[in-house]
């Protein structure tokens, strides 16, 4: 028989999502939607294999919009649950954060993205991570191992994981002294293993997909100079392209500066936020169709094509580079930088002074907040659905930290 009042939020959870698809699965499909429907090299293997495993036992891109929404409603019930477990809260509040995580659901519980998947798995990733701070388990190093391999191969933003899990895993051996060891570096060595693994194999299964070695060699890699070449255009001018060596990449250069002056895409003809963000996707298009041609002709991938100019403008506007990258910071959500900032500092003190478990957990959300946002700024385009998985979590972690205050403090008298 099942308890109603104890499973009263998981039902009102229910009914909202059961709202929300009858509403509409129409699947949404946006520009990075066609890199999920077809395989691509550069992509995390999960989400192109969820789709295309899903096509094939439904038939229809609606069982997505369908799957990717039930395990957010999960997602959602598994951090509530624990949370209110772990730090005691009433059932308004338990409410009140549950529907408060449902939001980001509204915007993109639709779209055939692999941000509404990576959004579910946060969620049980940081449940674990609570579970593991408080109470550790085997059962819950096992669970952190498994989600954060997921995370790291649904997408390459999560590739700061490694750092978080390290600072985690470094804060619970403390608190937990030997016996802990063996099992946590297992846990980490693990991660890297098949995380790597999974990379590996996906790129070998999809080079049959490719027929020509020529295009396979051209979307090979995917790394950080993809975004840092963008940046480095927008941020240089055409004088700079003159530093370059190579006179058929020189001149390759100089044509996209020549095009982006007259697409007004350069920071020189900046007018306030938001105008890096329309030249982003001029910028990239043009230069790939650019750098493409080059590329062919002299037989190397366009990431190192990218990789070259790149450091060669940089090498000449690295402290512009680095005002820039502030600039982007800035003017966007600043303030999700500021507030986990100070939330991790006093919390890292804390820790340091008491190890207490409290002080771990907002340790944990607050790097992770910093971490997501600086890897966003670094190489890419500011967009609110890169941020969400830590963003809404952390607020719920500032309401609570408000709590606990409050407990405290109504203690003393």
């Amino acid at each position: 028989m099942i308890n109603i009042k104890r499973h009263s939020i998981d039902l009102i959870l229910l009914m909202i999502t059961m709202v929300l698809l009858i509403y509409s699965t129409e699947p949404v499909i946006q520009g990075d939607s066609k890199r999920y429907l077809s395989y691509h090299l550069s992509d995390p293997p999960l989400i192109p294999w969820f789709v295309k495993i899903t096509l094939y036992l439904f038939g229809s891109l609606k069982a997505i919009v369908i799957l990717q929404t039930l395990a957010i409603y999960f997602g959602v019930v598994k951090f509530t649950k624990t949370v209110s477990k772990y730090f005691d809260i009433k059932i308004l509040t338990k409410l009140f954060i549950a529907l408060f995580l449902f939001i980001p659901i509204i915007n993109f519980y639709r779209h055939i993205l692999s941000e509404s998947l990576s959004y579910a798995f946060f969620l049980f990733f940081a449940s674990y991570i609570i579970k593991l701070i408080f109470n550790f388990k085997i059962k819950n190093v096992i669970c952190v191992t498994l989600f954060a391999v997921i995370l790291l191969n649904l997408r390459t933003q999560f590739i700061f994981i490694y750092l978080i899990i390290f600072i985690i895993y470094l804060s619970i051996y403390i608190i937990n002294k030997k016996k802990t060891f063996s099992f946590l570096l297992i846990s980490f060595i693990s991660i890297f293993l098949i995380h790597n693994t999974l990379t590996k194999v996906n790129h070998y299964i999809l080079q049959n997909f490719f027929k020509e070695k020529v295009m396979y060699k051209n979307q090979e890699k995917n790394g950080p100079f993809n975004y840092i070449f963008i940046d480095a255009i927008y941020i240089s001018t055409i004088e700079d392209a003159e530093l370059l060596e190579d006179d058929k990449i020189k001149n390759i250069t100089i044509q996209i500066f020549k095009k982006m002056h007259n697409e007004k895409s350069l920071q020189e003809y900046y007018n306030g936020r938001g105008h890096f963000g329309l030249s982003f996707a001029t910028i990239r298009d043009y230069s790939n169709l650019s750098l493409n041609e080059l590329a062919l002709n002299i037989n190397v991938s366009i990431y190192d094509l990218k990789k070259e100019i790149s450091l060669t403008l940089l090498s000449k506007n690295f402290f512009k580079y680095l005002k820039f990258i502030f600039k982007k910071f800035y003017d966007s959500t600043w303030l999700f930088v500021i507030v986990p900032a100070i939330l991790f500092i006093p919390a890292l003190i804390n820790f340091i002074k008491y190890r207490t478990q409290f002080s771990l957990v907002v340790v944990f959300f607050s790097s992770f907040a910093l971490a997501n946002h600086s890897i966003v700024y670094l190489f890419g385009r500011v967009q609110p659905r890169y941020l969400i998985y830590s963003d809404f979590a952390l607020l719920v972690i500032i309401f609570l930290v408000f709590i606990h205050a409050f407990k405290k403090s109504t203690n003393k008298f």
